[in-house]
C-alpha cells in the first residue's frame, strides 16, 4: 500500500482546514448580511405602517370633511328655501331687455311689420312674429311699447313765447297789463 508522505497529509489538512475557516467566515458575513437586511426589512415594515395609518387617518378627515361640506350646503339651501321671497318693489330694479328687442320694441311702436323687422335685424321673420306676438301679450292694452310703463308720464312744457317775435317769455305767470 501506498501511504501518503507527512507533508502532502499535513497540507491537505491546512487546506482543509482553510476551507472550513473560509467557509464559517462566508456563512458568518451572510447572517450578518441578513440581519442589517431584515433589520431594514423591519424599518421599512414600521414606515409602511406608519404611513397606512396616516392615510387612513387622512381619508377618516376627508370623508367627515365630505360630510360636513353636504350638511353645510343642505343647511344653507335650506335656510334659503325658508326666508320669504321678495316681491313687488323689494326685488328690485328689473332686468332690462337685449338691445336687439329695444330697437324691435320701438320698430313695432313704429308701425314696423315682422318682414320689416326682419329684415333690419339680425332676427328671422318668425322670431320677429314670436316677439311682436309676445309684446303684444305682455304689455297692457293702453301701452306701445314695454319701457314705457316704467317711465313716468311727462309733463309737457308750455312754450311762454312772445306771439310776435318769438323770444321767450322769462316768467310766463306774469303778465304786464
Amino acid at each position: 500500500m501506498n501511504f501518503m508522505q507527512p507533508h502532502v497529509v499535513l497540507s491537505m489538512m491546512l487546506a482543509a482546514i482553510t476551507l472550513v475557516i473560509l467557509l464559517a467566515g462566508w456563512v458568518f458575513w451572510l447572517r450578518l448580511s441578513t440581519a442589517g437586511d431584515r433589520r431594514r426589512l423591519r424599518e421599512l415594515e414600521q414606515h409602511l405602517e406608519r404611513a397606512r395609518e396616516e392615510i387612513s387617518q387622512l381619508s377618516g378627515e376627508r370623508e367627515e370633511q365630505q360630510r360636513f361640506l353636504a350638511e353645510f350646503d343642505h343647511a344653507e339651501l335650506s335656510g334659503r328655501m325658508r326666508q320669504p321671497r321678495p316681491t313687488g318693489e323689494e326685488r328690485g330694479p328689473a332686468a332690462q331687455p337685449p338691445e336687439r328687442y329695444r330697437y324691435l320694441e320701438k320698430m313695432v311702436a313704429g308701425g314696423m311689420s315682422a318682414e320689416e323687422i326682419a329684415g333690419v335685424l339680425p332676427v328671422s321673420e318668425t322670431e320677429a312674429r314670436q316677439l311682436i306676438t309676445l309684446m303684444t301679450l305682455t304689455r297692457p292694452a293702453g301701452e306701445k311699447t314695454l319701457r314705457t310703463r316704467d317711465k313716468q308720464p311727462k309733463k309737457k312744457k308750455q312754450d311762454a313765447r312772445e306771439p310776435l317775435t318769438g323770444i321767450p317769455v322769462a316768467h310766463p305767470a306774469v303778465q304786464e297789463s
